[in-house]
């Protein structure tokens, strides 16, 4: 397929020769001796950086917890023993394309994000108020009560079906409605929320499931803690001890 291959005996092998050289992307075998292929893949992320750098798993087991193992150990990818060469020359041109610059820049931007996700959601508040006034304003101070209740309904069952979905085959499914609850939440000032949801959909948009996997696990307690806040301010608006008046 016009491709040069270097071949690694074991995984300590695949990781000196990536800190050696410049690779295009990595066919990790799950079953090596001395580093297995999780762990080689571990330390290719952390230990030498290499974040942008595709690596696709070869594995024999393909259970969804497998996949997922790989996926959470930093794999963009997997293909399934016996391999298909078909399927091999897809997936490996698919990852090529991608480091190609239009996708490399949006790499770029996504690694960025990624260092900067636990910032931006310690920095966050979980429920800004006066973006609540501001939506009275522009809405119905007495509907209130009700036009919250609605949100939180309808987020609560599209939080619900982004921890349903599958990040394997599902991402088109998890960006869809990461990109809802983004557009949605900060209308209700849940801001925690709302940057939770873009960076999901951020990740999604590149096929990175192994972030969409974690980022997913938190999403689910954030909306839990954007709606209780909100459900607070229903229950001061129906006893009477908060309004928002207009200016």
């Amino acid at each position: 397929a016009g491709y040069t291959v270097d071949v690694a005996n074991n995984g300590q092998e695949a990781i000196d020769a990536i800190g050696q050289k410049k690779y295009g992307m990595v066919l990790m075998d799950m079953r090596m001796p001395e580093v297995n292929g999780l762990e080689a893949t571990e330390k290719i992320r952390t230990r030498l950086g290499k974040a942008d750098l595709p690596i696709v798993a070869l594995t024999a087991n393909a259970s969804r917890e497998d996949i997922e193992n790989c996926l959470s150990a930093g794999m963009n990818d997997y293909l399934s023993k016996p391999i298909r060469r078909e399927k091999l020359v897809q997936t490996v041109a698919q990852w090529i394309v991608m480091k190609t610059p239009p996708v490399t820049s949006d790499t770029e931007s996504l690694l960025q994000v990624r260092q900067e996700a636990k910032s931006i959601d310690t920095a966050a508040v979980t429920l800004d108020e006066n973006r609540l006034s501001e939506l009275a304003l522009e809405t119905s101070t007495v509907l209130m009560p009700e036009i919250i209740t609605g949100f939180i309904t309808e987020c609560q069952g599209r939080v619900d079906k982004i921890m349903a979905a599958d990040p394997i085959s599902d991402l088109l499914v998890i960006e869809d409605e990461a990109h809802t609850i983004k557009s949605s939440s900060v209308l209700f000032g849940c801001l925690r929320l709302h940057q939770r949801a873009k960076l999901l959909e951020d990740v999604c948009k590149v096929g990175d499931r192994s972030t969409c996997i974690s980022i997913r696990e938190s999403i689910g307690a954030i909306a839990t803690d954007s709606f209780n806040a909100l459900w607070d301010v229903v229950h001061r608006l129906e006893e009477g001890t908060l309004t928002f008046d207009a200016e």
